[in-house]
């Protein structure tokens, strides 16, 4: 691969709890797949509730496969990865995936491999709690709480986040959030590839799009 090659990741978040833990996830699966430090551009649209932009996810996306240009056109995003996240909010893994691919359909530059969808299921949160010895190394040891059972609930997984973090004696505005960056690099991402089938569709494909932009440049 071009050592002076950038790669541009563009997300379209939902909000800033995807924002902090994926950007993380993204810059270790860069590196393990052979992506020099420097090389990786993060373009972070501001997060905001996804649904309400839909012109702008169908914009960003037709642009994710267009050959990249010396200098971009005016209003124009260029991207090599394009990372879209939405929690599946109860609605399930494969309606989620499946609503947000049909938002994509029909573009004049259908998007491809270089589109990766992130699908919390059902809400990031429970990514923040899944590895224990991860929210311990961040935390303090007995910080972190029973793997929560799988159910859906508006804020069940939220709520578990806050009160695990009050009870450290961890003061957060946010509720947890803010610390998705400390919590995502120290994660085992095995750990949690073997118990959230969404996680390990995220990584899987964010890897074979990593590849399909080497293969580009070799």
């Amino acid at each position: 691969m071009d050592s002076g090659r950038r790669i541009v990741i563009t997300y379209l978040l939902e909000d800033i709890a995807h924002r902090n833990f994926l950007t993380s996830v993204v810059q270790r699966i860069a590196k393990d797949s052979g992506v020099k430090p420097g090389q990786l551009e993060h373009n972070v649209e501001s997060p905001g509730a996804l649904k309400k932009r839909v012109s702008r996810l169908k914009r960003l996306a037709s642009t994710a496969q267009r050959p990249r240009r010396s200098k971009p056109l005016a209003q124009d995003t260029l991207c090599d990865i394009l990372i879209v996240a939405m929690d599946s909010n109860c609605m399930g893994l494969g309606k989620r995936r499946a609503a947000l691919r049909k938002l994509l359909s029909g573009l004049a530059h259908p998007p491809a491999d270089c589109v990766v969808f992130a699908i919390p299921d059902p809400h990031v949160e429970l990514w923040y709690l899944a590895d224990g010895r991860a929210f311990n190394a961040v935390f303090g040891k007995g910080a972190a709480p029973k793997r929560p059972q799988h159910k859906c609930g508006k804020d069940r997984y939220k709520d578990i986040l806050a009160r695990s973090l009050a009870e450290m004696g961890i003061r957060s505005r946010l509720g947890g959030p803010e610390y998705g960056d400390e919590i995502a690099q120290e994660l085992d991402f095995s750990v949690l590839s073997d118990t959230d089938r969404g996680f390990k569709e995220f990584a899987d494909d964010l890897r074979r799009a990593f590849r399909q932009v080497q293969s580009a440049s070799e």
